[in-house]
């Protein structure tokens, strides 16, 4: 899983680590008191103009105060006047060793993600994962000796990131402009020494570079990207981006997101942690936004990768019990320094955190438990469908397995008004195919006014259904042909019955899939 780079680096067990640890994995603090002092004449010009950037000093700890500036952060739904409890960036003039030698970090005020829980519980996912992502954690605020209160701490993203992100390495970082993707203009972060030739180049390789990587996914996809970038760390983010529902980030909005040139290949850094794990049901094969998430998901080559990798993280980005041991170690730093007002709203936010977090592993095993393989049919392949699970039973009737004669059956007993079905879920690839099996039907009252019923095999939300079985005698074999046009569309198919009366039986191992070109 790589190392960790999250709040808590010591406190990962061995067994959740693959491989040796970083010089990267340095303690980031669960808690810092910070005391912003801003002169009267830097409060007015914040005041009427919060993008400006004003002197600060900034004590951090006990340790004296030491010169800075200071900007109101945010955009849109986050930013806040500076008499309504905004968001900070502050940038050190020198680092500081209690924040492990960052002299850039952001004090944020919880808009999106209040106190901070989501974002700082996906930072320390991700740092186990090994994916560069800044660190965060909480710091107990004062401004002008006044208490502002517990207050989220997020690293910045500057060469100190750099330096335990990719150590040793010489590294060129970028953050792509509002709604950039691949080949659109990058604003290049610098705050190192002077400017040298050699950082000269290198920015112009990662320009050239960027720009070459968006031709060659234009015109060869996936496969074509591979010399700009490590395939199994880009499948590693996108497959956490997914699983954490992370909406707003590149893959799903080509948002919040921050790219590194390391030795000749791209990174992507996560950003904006503050909206996740706000939709359950997000698919775990979503349409993307992003080119280069676009471009994996259509790659059918990465197919099983993809599923392999979702299988992975999410044990790791979904985990209840790590959760869990991540907020006692949290909280039994917090609860020393937190005033108690803010120590209960983080309880509440780590609580509403848990229910999240179960609610959307409950829905990707669901989703992984589809019968996911069915993509990978060939043209000419079969596959059974497994995972059925029965829906629509009125109060009055009944539904169940059962065995008769060697066979597995799927049953349903119709009420007086009755539309049930057997439900099976697949993913599949683009193409043609055909649903089968035997069933039959016993004792069958029509619907009245119902246009169709009887026993049908079908697909859910489409016109695709094989003919009604409304006669009474043995197995009769039903099909339905339809097509599937969008890589990685989720079709329910549907043994169904619509009575007012009446018995339908569905032979469940005679329930085939075929791709059929």
């Amino acid at each position: 899983m790589g190392c960790c780079v999250g709040l808590l680096a010591g406190d990962v067990p061995e067994a959740r680590l693959a491989g040796p640890r970083s010089p990267r994995e340095r303690r980031w603090p669960i808690w810092v008191g910070i005391r912003l002092e801003l002169a009267p004449e830097a409060m007015a010009r914040l005041r009427n103009e919060p993008r400006a950037w004003v002197p600060v000093r900034v004590a951090l700890d006990e340790a004296s105060a030491m010169p800075g500036r200071l900007r109101i952060k945010g955009t849109r739904g986050s930013l806040r006047s500076m008499d309504d409890g905004p968001s900070f960036t502050v940038v050190l003039e020198s680092s500081a060793s209690v924040l492990d030698g960052a002299a850039r970090f952001h004090i944020e005020n919880g808009a999106e993600d209040p106190m901070s829980v989501r974002g700082a519980w996906a930072a320390h996912v991700l740092g186990q994962a090994g994916i560069p992502c800044p660190r965060q954690s909480w710091a107990s605020v004062s401004l002008n000796g006044r208490p502002v209160g517990l207050r989220g701490l997020k690293e910045g993203f500057d060469s100190g990131f750099a330096r335990h992100a990719w150590p040793g390495e010489d590294v060129v970082m970028a953050e792509p402009r509002d709604g950039a993707d691949v080949g659109d203009a990058l604003d290049v972060k610098e705050d190192g020494p002077p400017e040298t030739q050699d950082r000269v180049d290198a920015r112009a390789r990662m320009t050239r570079a960027w720009r070459s990587l968006a031709e060659a996914v234009a015109q060869g996809g996936w496969d074509a990207a591979r010399p700009w970038l490590d395939e199994a760390r880009f499948l590693r983010f996108a497959a956490l981006e997914v699983l954490l529902g992370h909406r707003d980030g590149y893959g799903l909005a080509r948002n919040n997101y921050r790219v590194a040139f390391v030795r000749g290949r791209f990174e992507w850094v996560p950003w904006g942690l503050d909206t996740l794990l706000e939709s359950p049901s997000l698919p775990t094969w979503p349409s993307m936004a992003g080119t280069m998430s676009r471009a994996l998901m259509a790659s059918e080559r990465m197919q099983p990768a993809w599923r392999a990798a979702l299988r992975q993280w999410g044990d790791v980005a979904l985990d209840g019990e790590a959760l869990d041991a991540w907020a006692r170690a949290n909280d039994e730093v917090l609860r020393r320094h937190a005033r108690r007002s803010d120590l209960g709203a983080w309880r509440s936010g780590v609580e509403e955190l848990r229910r999240s977090l179960q609610a959307r592993r409950d829905f990707v095993a669901s989703e992984l438990a589809m019968g996911v393989p069915a993509d990978a049919i060939e043209p000419g392949g079969t596959w059974r469908p497994t995972g059925w699970r029965v829906q629509g039973v009125p109060p009055d009737g009944a539904a169940g397995e059962r065995h008769e004669q060697d066979r597995s059956l799927l049953e349903i007993t119709a009420g007086q008004w009755t539309s049930s079905a057997w439900v099976a879920q697949v993913r599949l690839a683009p193409g043609a195919y055909r649903f089968s099996g035997a069933a039959r039907v016993d004792g069958f009252r029509s619907l009245a006014g119902a246009r169709r019923d009887g026993v049908v095999l079908r697909v859910a939300n489409t016109a695709f259904r094989s003919p009604s079985l409304q006669e009474d005698g043995d197995w009769k074999e039903l099909r339905a042909e339809f097509r599937v046009g969008e890589p990685g569309s989720v079709v329910s198919l549907m043994c169904e019955f619509r009575a007012s009366a009446g018995r339908a039986r569905f032979d469940r191992a005679s329930l085939l899939l075929e791709r059929l070109e």
